[in-house]
């Protein structure tokens, strides 16, 4: 039944959007990359520079700049993704220029238990716009402002009850042979004129609800789908619901996501040419990518190439150990090259 309910939420928020752009998309739905057919392939290469500008709080301090390459592949499994991360000191991104890596299995699963931050934000961000999965973002802005409502939150539970005993009829009768007798009646078409009218009610009905925090605007000539919350703004594309701008207010910080223009990068798949991820008034981190791929994996799997790496990166390490710095993992913007091990 909860693969269903996702199956559902799935196949009736894309009807609904892309067969009238007018329709109020929900506020989980904007953060899906919904311009973006979604990956066939079970593996995903991403590559990207990241280029840090930390700023001294000295004003007579000139700003301390770091730049990096990384190679993210993920790998979808069973409705879960893994992660490899390897970081590089320059773009040919060969083998002995591998400066940090880290392995993450079912990345939604490893975030479950970790509190909101720059580095969850981040970390959503890339699944969104690589995979088309909003489920970590969302979960990362659901912490910041809890006004953030989730697709689950947003259903008409009603209509979901009448489309699960539907699932259920056709569950119960998917083998009968046309012309046999079928068991039950099929819950869309009841016998009883009155049910029939309810049952027509129900279907007409929204499957979510109108969100009063999601809103069309207009800036110059184009029109844009805003969402302000509590602690919250994000801006979106009306007609491709490509995502702008993304700003999160924290108690203690800010973090300012800006979206670039996006641009094809494997035929099919887009993504903006960069991001650029404010933190505060000191830190901007630049996010240029690079390239994308994908393809149906026959050979190793992720683990068994993440110790592969791990294998060549020690060696490394070991024989350059006085020349080695600390990296700023893109996915974590914190992590250190210590944390390699599979």
């Amino acid at each position: 039944m909860k693969n269903f309910i996702y199956l559902v939420l799935f196949v009736i928020f894309f009807t609904n959007i892309n067969a009238s752009r007018a329709s109020i998309p929900t506020i989980e739905g904007l953060f899906r990359n919904n311009n973006n057919p979604d990956m066939k392939a079970n593996m995903v290469v991403l590559k990207y520079s990241t280029e840090w500008e930390r700023k001294s709080e000295v004003e007579t301090e000139a700003p301390v700049i770091t730049k990096e390459y990384s190679k993210v592949i993920f790998e979808i499994e069973d409705n879960n993704i893994n992660v490899l991360e390897i970081v590089y000191s320059d773009q040919s991104m060969n083998e002995n220029k591998i400066i940090g890596m880290r392995y993450i299995r079912h990345i939604i699963n490893h975030f479950k238990n970790l509190p909101a931050s720059a580095h969850k934000i981040f970390s959503g961000a890339l699944l969104m716009l690589t995979l088309n999965d909003s489920k970590l973002l969302s979960s990362a802005l659901k912490e910041y402002s809890p006004d953030f409502k989730q697709n689950s939150e947003a259903v008409n539970p009603e209509k979901l009850k009448l489309l699960g005993e539907y699932k259920k009829f056709l569950d119960e009768n998917k083998n009968k042979l046309e012309g046999s007798e079928v068991k039950a009646t099929n819950p869309l078409h009841p016998e009883d004129d009155l049910e029939k009218t309810k049952a027509a009610q129900m279907l007409s009905n929204r499957f979510f609800e109108y969100s009063q925090n999601v809103n069309l605007n207009k800036d110059g000539r184009n029109f844009y789908w805003d969402v302000h919350l509590e602690k919250i703004q994000a801006r979106f594309d009306c007609n491709t619901l490509r995502i702008r701008n993304l700003m999160v207010m924290t108690d203690e910080d800010s973090y300012d996501l800006e979206f670039g223009e996006f641009f094809l990068f494997d035929g099919v798949h887009e993504l903006p040419k960069q991001v650029i991820f404010k933190q505060g008034e000191h830190l901007t981190t630049k996010i240029q990518f690079l390239g994308l791929s994908s393809f149906d994996n026959k050979g190793d799997s992720l683990k068994k190439r993440a110790e592969s790496y791990s294998e060549i990166f020690t060696k490394l390490r070991s024989s350059q150990k006085d020349s080695f710095q600390d990296v700023m993992w893109p996915m974590s913007l914190s992590y250190k090259n210590t944390q390699h091990k599979i």
